[in-house]
């Protein structure tokens, strides 16, 4: 089994998520869990390890602002 998990403990871990969340909920969960590893694959396989990481480009420098017209010190 993966991660060293036996069919004990499977069991035990399925009933568990039954009395805490309800037969209602389990399947939404494993649903929405099935979704998010989904769009994880899919970004794990958009990125190619064959390039470079790209370099985060720098953001440019503001330019301080003018100081208001009515004050002007001589």
């Amino acid at each position: 089994m993966p991660f060293g998990i036996g069919q004990w403990e499977l069991i035990i871990l399925g009933a568990v998520l039954l009395l805490v969340f309800g037969t209602s909920r389990v399947p939404q969960i494993a649903r929405q869990l099935g979704l998010g590893l989904r769009d994880v694959k899919r970004a794990v396989d958009e990125v190619d390890p064959r390039k470079p990481l790209q370099q985060l480009e720098q953001p440019a420098e503001q330019p301080k602002p003018a100081p208001p017209a009515g004050d002007e010190r001589v």
